[in-house]
């Protein structure tokens, strides 16, 4: 028994001695404690261009215009059952885009809107990474957005008369008292309406169809387009000698290729720009693939009747609205 309790007592003696022991070391630590100046950030590991993975095993995903040939416009494919339909980029701007990343090894991936609206929305928040063309204009595009520089072609803006009604047009001046159109589409307006002389009304309207109805039909004096557009809806709506087109364009804006600044495709902007800049070396290697998409346009509605025969048969339209 008296053995055991020697034993007990040594134990006691052993723990409060090393507990005494600790307690002095942690004194001593906290004598010597520094408080934290900088809070530590864990490194983060920045992926190169290749790591990203964006235009090679990802495509890059892009859109553009939908109602605005020979530009861009979309083809849609009705949906089985209760699949959605189907919307398909098709047009110049799309595949120029595409012979350029073709050129730098890159996939393209088009992804179909309802209208260019919903397109430059998509951009901005990064469900897409490119929009296929805008004018350098920071009212339509606004933030979430990096234009890729150069443009990838010159625009010649023209004032399309019905035969007969035709001015001779230098300046807007020119067009003074008229009531005149634009459409919504072709983006044109904001970068006019800064120029516009207050006695030219000017209608926004959706649709070439529309447009050159009211054209055919007196309800406004002239429209204004991209020369390209115009070739291409005329031959479209078999109208060539029914409208006259002014020679002298208003303005020459560049179409230009936008990427989303939310996107994990704009690293790839520098190879681009240089990509494009040779590209712009045959400017007419890329004309001549413009041209071709007012061919592709023309050729589908080679069967179609003419604008005119069906103005024959509809109900009058309402005036032009002449509120800017």
């Amino acid at each position: 028994m008296k053995q055991i309790v020697k034993i007990l007592c040594l134990v006691c003696c052993l723990l409060f001695g090393e507990g005494n022991y600790v307690s002095a070391q942690m004194v001593k630590a906290e004598s010597q404690a520094q408080y934290v100046e900088e809070e530590v950030q864990p490194e983060k590991k920045i992926k190169k261009r290749h790591e990203i993975e964006c235009g090679y095993e990802k495509p890059i995903r892009v859109s553009g215009f939908v109602t605005n040939p020979p530009f861009g416009w979309m083809d849609v494919i009705p949906g089985i059952g209760a699949a959605p339909d189907r919307y398909i980029n098709d047009g110049f701007a799309y595949l120029l885009f595409k012979k350029t990343a073709d050129a730098l090894g890159l996939k393209v991936q088009g992804v179909g809107y309802r209208s260019y609206h919903e397109a430059l929305q998509a951009l901005k928040k990064g469900k897409i990474d490119v929009l296929l063309g805008s004018y350098y204009d920071k009212r339509t595009l606004g933030v979430g957005t990096s234009i890729l520089f150069p443009g990838y072609i010159s625009n010649p803006i023209i004032v399309v008369f019905k035969k007969g009604q035709e001015r001779d047009v230098k300046t807007l001046s020119d067009l003074k008292g008229l009531r005149g159109l634009m459409r919504q589409e072709e983006l044109l307006y904001s970068l006019f309406y800064q120029m516009l002389p207050d006695d030219i009304k000017i209608e926004q309207v959706s649709g070439a169809r529309r447009a050159y109805t009211l054209l055919l039909t007196k309800r406004a004096d002239f429209l204004i387009t991209s020369i390209y557009a115009a070739e291409a809806e005329m031959r479209r709506f078999k109208i060539s000698d029914k409208v006259s087109l002014t020679r002298m364009p208003l303005m020459e804006p560049e179409l230009f290729f936008v990427f989303s600044s939310e996107s994990p495709c704009k690293p790839l902007k520098e190879k681009f720009t240089a990509q494009l800049k040779k590209e712009r070396e045959n400017m007419d290697q890329i004309k001549r693939l413009l041209f071709a998409q007012i061919d592709r346009w023309s050729e589908r509605f080679r069967y179609a009747e003419p604008l005119v025969d069906d103005l024959a048969g509809i109900a009058p339209l309402p005036p032009v609205n002449t509120n800017q």
